[in-house]
């Protein structure tokens, strides 16, 4: 990420010498954008909101590659040119995009860049972590003056270019993402609160095994004792699992 107000008017220069072809899976420009008047900052609001879900609903391992997952979005800058946009004041920022991010949405912030040209407003996506949840839009907007349009829980990601709706690859990436958490799942902890004369390892085993089967014994207590999904069948069927039934 860059640091200080050289290394953002750095990445600035970076976006505008490439125009759109700067535009890349990590980074989104955005023109000159209003945050004034009622209407121009809602329909502001909504094109910053779609661009940081797209940012946050990226894939761990192929955003790591640059600027350590984290995700940008320059708005300002138009092409090769710094258009500037207006100044918000940061608490109604976060509260209007809030509205269609979610309260417990991606994680973002922003700050403006003071560029030569223009100021620059920079907004930065965390980057994603497996485990992330899938984020949608929390909140639906139409404009009747333009093609932009939302819906209450639509799916954005981004790609290089553009973020746009998801596709059934992209959700099934996404479910991926969702379900790779690291340390998931049960887990059993074993304690022995003596100490062992001598290390055998049919004891450790045989300690191991009489623990896990009295944790087993009691989590199957807590079960339905009918047919449930073809599980009466599958315990029938296995001498290992009958001597848990009782």
């Amino acid at each position: 990420m860059p640091t200080g107000a050289s290394g953002w008017l750095a990445l600035v220069d970076y976006a505008t010498s490439l125009g759109d072809l700067s535009e890349v899976g990590w980074l989104e420009l955005k023109g000159a954008l209003s945050f004034t008047g009622r209407t121009d900052r809602k329909r502001s609001v909504v094109v910053v909101s779609r661009a940081i879900l797209g940012m946050a609903n990226r894939i761990p391992d192929s955003a790591q590659k640059h600027l350590g997952g984290y995700g940008v979005v320059f708005v300002g800058i138009d092409n090769h040119s710094v258009v500037g946009t207006e100044r918000v004041d940061g608490a109604v920022l976060q509260e209007e995009v809030e509205k269609y991010v979610g309260e417990g949405g991606p994680r973002w912030d922003h700050q403006f860049v003071e560029h030569s040209d223009g100021l620059v407003l920079a907004l930065v996506v965390d980057p994603p972590q497996w485990g992330d949840r899938i984020y949608a839009c929390r909140k639906g907007y139409s404009d009747k003056d333009t093609t932009l349009a939302v819906r209450d829980g639509e799916i954005f990601v981004r790609v290089p270019g553009k973020t746009r709706p998801a596709t059934s690859y992209d959700l099934s990436q996404l479910e991926r993402r969702l379900l790779s958490a690291p340390h998931t799942g049960a887990a059993v902890r074993v304690e022995y609160d003596s100490t062992f004369d001598r290390i055998a390892t049919g004891d450790v085993r045989e300690l191991v095994e009489s623990v896990v089967d009295e944790e087993a014994e009691g989590l199957l207590a807590g079960l339905p004792s009918g047919p449930r999904h073809g599980l009466s069948s599958v315990q029938d069927s296995d001498p290992s699992l009958r001597r848990w039934r009782g």
